[in-house]
């Protein structure tokens, strides 16, 4: 498209006397977006202006949608491609980050590493096709229970993460109880409730100047392993 003159006088207290927009499109020649540009003078935009805003104008919308594209690809390779959550490449990023934030404010971090317990079984009585079902609503529960900033990524099979900055052992409790109420909710909604599905929740609440990455995932998968054997020691006593 072609540069306009959007205005050439405008009110001195704004200190924006003109302006000129810039229709943008990409390689399909379809509209993406605008380039506007402003003045501190009356009529500061003239002809020449115009004219070489629009001779460049479709080589600066390829470029704004290239990087749009760029920005997708990025995104998505950070993405879960079943569920929607984040996967493990964007909780290493992300974690490394926050624990490292934390650490400067001297606050606490917490990770819950949830698992879905023998879930092979339930692969192999009813198929692929429920396993993921099963996975997307456990996934689906733990976003329900996350606040704003929280996150939540898949970094395994069957194996979530949840990581709550700034939490306490009240918080993380509260979290507990709150993502078993949402996954049943969930299994039920998705008509998956004959699955019986059970998961086991592994906390781990430490001072992040005072523990490394490792040291957050050693005990929350720890804590977890711990709970789903006492599940299966409960189940054996049925």
């Amino acid at each position: 498209g072609e540069a306009e003159v959007l205005w050439s006088r405008g009110d001195p207290r704004h200190r924006c006397l003109s302006g000129l927009a810039l229709p943008l499109c990409g390689n399909d020649d379809r509209f993406n977006s605008v380039l506007l540009l402003t003045g501190t003078t009356p009529e500061q935009f003239t002809r020449e202006h115009i004219r070489f805003l629009t001779s460049i104008s479709k080589r600066l919308g390829m470029t704004v949608q290239m990087l749009r594209l760029l920005a997708t690809v990025v995104s998505e390779s950070r993405i879960d491609a079943l569920t929607g959550v984040g996967n493990r490449r964007a909780f290493d990023e992300r974690f490394s980050e926050d624990l490292s934030e934390a650490a400067k404010r001297g606050d606490a971090l917490a990770l819950l590493c949830i698992d879905i317990d023998n879930f092979k079984a339930v692969n192999d009585a009813f198929g692929h096709m429920i396993g993921d079902a099963a996975l997307c609503c456990v996934a689906e529960a733990l976003r329900d229970s996350a606040e704003v900033m929280d996150y939540v990524c898949r970094i395994g099979g069957d194996e979530f993460v949840l990581v709550l900055p700034g939490a306490n052992e009240w918080r993380v409790a509260e979290y507990q109880e709150r993502i078993q109420t949402s996954l049943h909710q969930r299994l039920a909604l998705a008509s998956l409730t004959h699955l019986q599905l059970r998961i086991s929740i592994g906390t781990s609440l430490l001072d992040a100047a005072d523990a490394t990455r490792e040291e957050f995932l050693e005990k929350a998968d720890q804590a977890m392993y711990q709970q789903k054997r006492s599940h299966k020691i409960l189940q054996e006593e049925r």
